[in-house]
Parts: structure tokens; C-alpha cells; sequence
């Protein structure tokens, strides 16, 4: 052999790196013994020449740990970089990530609608719950002045037990009445015949009827009437009515503010700190979410080279540890 066939071999070595793979697993190694090479422009004989020729031998193992999903290599199957070796199960990461990127429309939802300013049936709602909470809080407020009338004005209190007595004895009148008007119909009702009775009970009803909502107003009227006796004898029960009324109308107060605040706000839109808040809420949920996904890839073990599997260490179904070989 010339030093021009020599060179022809080294050359040769050279271009041929026998790279094997190892999955989960160990692909290649080192082959030593005679290896035909063609060398010049004749093909149809083999030149035999002794040496080694490298290979570079990987080991290869997936940085999550997991149950196999699916194995798509088998000993000696040659692959190519990039090739999916294996999948780990995802599930569990999937299971993160679905409501991650959930997470990154709502903030995403939320900075556009910041940017978009408040829509006119908004800022008309917002203007019906402030005159809402307004009228609540002049209620509130004549409720409380009128209990502090009552504390400073006794006599006030005394005219009210007046009318309030008038009202239960005319209520009680009206029951007199009503049993005197019942009396006479079912005496007038036992007197007719049965025909009669049977077309004519109305009468009799009607007049059952008055005496039930008669009995039910001086019901209403004596308790009325007993409140406010009750109030007259202990009046420090009618102050804490009155500091009662006072802390509803503070209330009510906070609840005007409020719902003017909430108004304003609409009216001026979102001011950039808002803004640069909800930007970066939805940074933070993108990265959140890039996160979980990259853990979802790395469950795909691919080939980082070309080569030739050697060994397979695990079977589908089988659970690993992160970084098994």
C-alpha cells in the first residue's frame, strides 16, 4: 500500500464516525478488525485494511420521571437526531398546564379590557346602584332623625300612644260590629230552606270573612299600641333604637362613596399603573405557563445524533426515575 492509499484511508476514517446511540439506554461503542474500503475510481474490489474505527457511545435518560408511554425504538434500529426515542406520561403536567394557559387568557381577557375603557351599559349601571345607595342613605338618614326626635321629644312619643290607643279601640269596635253582623246572618241563614241555603251562603261567608279581618287589624292595632308603651316605660330602649338608625345611616353613607368611586373609576378608565399591573399579571402567567411546558416536552426523550440503538433498558408501561438509563 502506497502513501497515497494511506492518506486515502485516513481520509476515509475520517468521513466515517460511526456515532451510536445509547436510549434510556446506551447505544454505541467501539469497533476494532478489518473493514473493507472502496478506494478509487474501481469499486468492484474491496481494499482490506486493518484499524479501529471511533464511535462515540451515549447514554441517554429523561429528566422527568413517569410511566412509558410509548417506545419507538427497538436494538439496532438506527435513528436520526431529533427522532422521538420515548414518551414519558404527561398527564400530570398536563393536568397543570391546561389551567395555566386558562389563567393566561383571563389575564389577558382583563389587560384588553383595561385598555378598552368601561362600556356604556356599564358606567349606566354603576349610575342606578349610586342612586340606589343615595336613596337608601336619605332614608337612613330621616329613620335616624326621626328616632332622635323621639329621645328629645317625649311628648311626641305621648301623641303617638294617643292616636295608637284611638286605633285599637276603633279596631275593637270593628270586631263588635263584625260578630253583631255574623250573628244576624247565620240567624237569617238558619231560617231559610235548604235550597235557599245552598244558592244563598254567601252571606253568611262574607259576613265570616269580616269578622276574621277585623279581629286581624285590632291584632295589628294593640301591638302597635303595646310597642310603643313598651318604649315609654323603658327608654333606653328607645336610644338604642336611635344609635341603631344612626350606625344604618353611616352604612348607607360608605355605600354613596362607594358607589361614586366605583363611577369615577369608570368615567376616568384605567390610569397606566393599572395598566403596567395587568401587563405584568399576564407576564407572569405566560412564563407560568412556558414553564409546565417545557416540563410537557422534556417527557419526549429525542435523539441527539445520528446513530444506531444498542441497548434498550426499559419496556412500555414500565415507570422510571428521572434520569434512568
Amino acid at each position: 500500500m502506497n502513501n497515497e492509499d494511506m492518506t486515502m484511508i485516513k481520509k476515509q476514517r475520517y468521513h466515517w464516525p460511526m456515532a451510536m446511540l445509547a436510549l434510556i439506554l446506551i447505544i454505541s461503542g467501539c469497533t476494532a478488525g478489518e473493514t473493507p474500503l472502496a478506494l478509487g475510481a474501481n469499486k468492484e474490489e474491496p481494499l482490506w485494511a486493518s484499524g479501529t474505527i471511533r464511535a462515540t457511545e451515549i447514554r441517554l435518560a429523561s429528566e422527568q420521571g413517569g410511566r412509558i408511554e410509548t417506545l419507538s425504538i427497538e436494538e439496532g434500529m438506527q435513528v436520526a437526531e431529533g427522532d422521538a426515542l420515548a414518551v414519558i406520561d404527561a398527564t400530570p403536567w398536563l393536568l397543570q398546564l391546561y389551567p395555566a394557559e386558562a389563567a393566561v387568557a383571563t389575564a389577558k381577557a382583563d389587560l384588553a379590557e383595561l385598555k378598552a375603557g368601561a362600556r356604556p351599559e356599564e358606567i349606566e349601571a354603576a349610575r342606578a346602584a349610586l342612586a340606589l345607595a343615595e336613596a337608601q342613605r336619605d332614608g337612613a338618614k330621616a329613620a335616624w332623625n326621626h328616632a332622635l326626635a323621639q329621645v328629645r321629644n317625649p311628648q311626641e312619643l305621648d301623641t303617638q300612644i294617643i292616636q295608637a290607643r284611638t286605633t285599637a279601640a276603633l279596631a275593637a269596635q270593628g270586631v263588635e260590629k263584625a260578630q253583631s253582623d255574623l250573628q244576624i246572618a247565620e240567624f237569617t241563614y238558619d231560617r231559610k230552606e235548604m235550597t235557599q241555603k245552598q244558592f244563598e251562603g254567601w252571606e253568611l261567608r262574607s259576613a265570616q270573612q269580616a269578622l276574621a279581618s277585623a279581629q286581624a287589624d285590632q291584632k295589628a292595632a294593640q301591638a302597635a299600641l303595646d310597642h310603643l308603651l313598651a318604649i315609654r316605660e323603658r327608654p333606653l330602649g328607645y336610644i338604642a333604637l336611635a344609635h341603631a338608625a344612626e350606625g344604618e345611616y353611616r352604612v348607607a353613607e360608605e355605600g354613596v362613596a362607594v358607589a361614586q368611586a366605583q363611577l369615577d373609576d369608570l368615567l376616568d378608565g384605567a390610569t397606566p399603573e393599572e395598566i403596567a399591573v395587568a401587563d405584568a399579571a399576564v407576564r407572569q402567567a405566560e412564563a407560568e405557563a412556558a414553564i409546565i411546558r417545557v416540563q410537557v416536552e422534556k417527557c419526549t426523550l429525542t435523539s441527539p445524533i445520528d446513530g444506531v440503538v444498542l441497548e434498550r433498558a426499559f419496556q412500555i408501561g414500565e415507570i422510571v426515575a428521572p434520569a434512568a438509563t
